[in-house]
């Protein structure tokens, strides 16, 4: 048998009291962890789901998502976790295409339809059995007429379940893709990928029982769902979830808890260092420089300047490393045993290979940009229902094709260039966004920056930036320009600029280049 409930229960018997999450102020001991869990599961049961049954779930970050994903996993059952920003129609499709029997769903709060939407998306599936809403309030829940909530479920149920006896080729979850380049594609993942990854995430941390992890991602993101949830879980350490990233209330919770591991992305990075240099959390900084031994970044590139400004406040190095939903999380990350190289998303994790192939599918030589290809025991077990993509996505060999431009250098080490999509072909010359994005954000001016290629008739393609500036500072486009000019190449530079307030964003933190895209189209 292979389950990560293995682990959860080993922590439940030798640390029984040890705190597995904490949630504002309210917290959950392993032992009262697997119980919760126990419930759920035979709430399931109840239902008459079966092993290999989907159980879909819309929550954000709460006891709740641990409960039910780990719940699902006992009866062996596929979990599939949903984006919580998901609209009705899309939760629909996602609910037929991976034919989940049941779908718990949180409830509406002020910043997000979740319920109403995951409700008018359950009915319109026509296919999914169960729908299962999940209290804001356990002590309050809603009562929706003619379906089950979360405390009906676990209402009488037994706290004791014996783990289904998964394999390691069962699938163990479904995750859904971003959808960035089409519709989103089920990545199908067994039970060996999801525990190899949570060992290997939890060996490169280094993490033991007394580390203190805060969760910011979204746990239905596979950065957070591995590297946080289950990498914490296997190892008993102590996570302390946040619903949903704000840096003020990140600073004060990392200041409160002694958090000694941070995992993020880069935009929720350069919140913190804008916000950590305000009156209001200024006095917090010290604390949190002497607890903090690991901050881990990934999803996307890190800009060097972000990581420098990082460091110079808070006193540590970003350690940059990559993860896909394609291999259950984690895939590299530099050595925390010695100094990050600036940029460097590190070396494979133990279990992972990588390889560079130019356009004719050639291994390619040290400091050569080209396809990023891994493979390795994490690498999913395919697109669910949809053979095509996963042939057009594996090479001879069980190579994966990321669809990341990257290069190595001669010591071993990996650098991302930019995603293959994002390239700008400007006159027939391939220009990097990332690396405009680099330049630019060394001028004192700029906050944040993301770079794009629009239509153009004279020249294919035409580099756009659009630029957020730093409080209390101005700059013209005129001005910019001509910096840039300075600093770039003459076919780099960008030729129109655009100031703006914010940058889109996705649910995972990530800068939404898909929809700066499509106001432009």
């Amino acid at each position: 048998m292979l389950n990560l409930n293995s682990f959860l229960s080993y922590n439940a018997r030798n640390h029984p009291n040890k705190i597995a999450f904490i949630q504002g102020d309210q917290s959950i001991t392993y032992a009262e962890l697997e119980k919760q869990i126990n419930k759920v599961a035979n709430g399931l049961v109840a239902l008459g789901i079966q092993p290999g049954d989907k159980i879909a779930v819309s929550c954000p970050n709460r006891f709740y998502f641990p409960i039910i994903n780990y719940g699902a996993l006992k009866i062996g059952a596929i979990a599939v976790p949903f984006s919580i920003l998901l609209k009705a129609h899309e939760i629909s499709h996602q609910l037929k295409h991976s034919d989940s029997k049941v779908y718990f769903c949180y409830e509406d709060t002020p910043q997000l339809s979740m319920g109403t939407d995951g409700l008018e998306g359950f009915k319109s599936s026509h296919s999914c059995t169960h729908f299962i809403s999940i209290p804001v309030d356990v002590g309050n829940p809603q009562h929706i007429e003619g379906y089950k909530n979360y405390v009906n479920l676990i209402e009488g149920q037994s706290d004791e379940f014996t783990c289904y006896p998964t394999t390691e080729t069962d699938t163990a979850i479904i995750l859904y893709t971003s959808g960035t380049t089409a519709d989103p594609k089920g990545v199908e993942i067994s039970h060996s990928a999801i525990v190899w990854n949570a060992r290997a995430c939890l060996s490169t941390f280094r993490g033991t029982v007394d580390d203190i992890i805060l969760t910011a991602l979204p746990l239905f993101h596979i950065f957070g769902y591995s590297c946080n949830m289950n990498a914490a879980i296997m190892g008993g350490l102590t996570n302390v979830l946040l619903e949903r990233f704000n840096p003020v209330e990140t600073l004060k919770a990392m200041y409160s808890h002694k958090v000694n591991i941070l995992t993020a992305v880069p935009t929720m990075f350069w919140q913190l260092v804008h916000s950590g240099r305000t009156d209001e959390t200024k006095d917090l900084i010290p604390s949190i420089k002497k607890n903090i031994r690991l901050c881990a970044g990934g999803a996307a590139k890190v800009p060097p300047q972000l990581s420098k400004d990082f460091q110079e406040l808070f006193g540590i190095k970003i350690y940059e490393g990559m993860g896909i939903s394609e291999s259950a999380g984690i895939v590299s990350l530099c050595d925390i045993s010695k100094e990050p190289i600036l940029g460097s998303i590190g070396i494979p994790i133990v279990g992972t290979e990588f390889k560079i192939i130019t356009t004719d599918f050639l291994e390619a030589s040290p400091q050569v940009i080209g396809e990023l290809c891994i493979r390795g025991v994490s690498v999913m077990k395919g697109y669910y229902k949809n053979p095509e993509a996963t042939f057009a996505n594996f090479l001879e060999g069980g190579w994966f094709r990321t669809g990341d431009l990257a290069y190595m250098d001669e010591h071993g080490n990996y650098f991302l260039v930019d995603r293959i999509k994002d390239l700008i072909i400007r006159g027939g010359r391939n220009i990097y966004p990332k690396e405009i994005e680099e330049v630019l954000m060394t001028h004192p001016a700029i906050s944040m920056v993301a770079v794009i290629g629009i239509p153009d008739q004279q020249y294919g393609e035409e580099v756009k930036a659009f630029i957020v500036l730093k409080p209390h500072t101005n700059l013209s486009e005129h001005d910019l320009s001509l910096w840039a000019r300075k600093e770039l190449s003459a076919y780099k530079y960008p030729r129109i600029i655009s100031f703006v307030d914010s940058l889109p964003l996705t649910a995972s933190g990530k800068i939404a280049k898909k929809e700066l895209k499509a106001r432009e189209a």
